[in-house]
């Protein structure tokens, strides 16, 4: 009878061990599809920030230019409103004699 009992506990220890050991191939798998999806989504990520990037200095570049445009009138206006007052002034030097 002792034998029996114990013939039936290392069946049901050997079942438990199968039992666990698939238990835990299953979430090493799961471990190893978590992971692979992290990478794609660092990937995805990375790709995003590239292309921010790329979009920061395209920008960047356009507002150089627009800068550079609105200096140049900004200097036109200058030179115009100086003709302006020279010539307000002239008259009114020379309505004053």
């Amino acid at each position: 009878m002792r034998e029996a009992f114990t013939i039936l506990i290392e069946e049901v220890i050997n079942a438990i061990v199968k039992d666990n050991e698939r238990i835990w191939q299953a979430i090493k798998e799961g471990f190893e599809r978590q992971a692979q999806e992290n990478e794609k989504i660092w990937q995805n990520i990375e790709r995003i920030w590239q292309a921010i990037e790329e979009d920061r200095k395209a920008n960047q570049k356009h507002y150089k230019r627009l800068d550079r445009k609105l200096t140049a009138i900004g200097a036109r206006w200058g030179l115009m409103a100086e003709r302006t007052f020279r010539a307000g002034m002239k008259t009114i030097i020379e309505d004053l004699g």
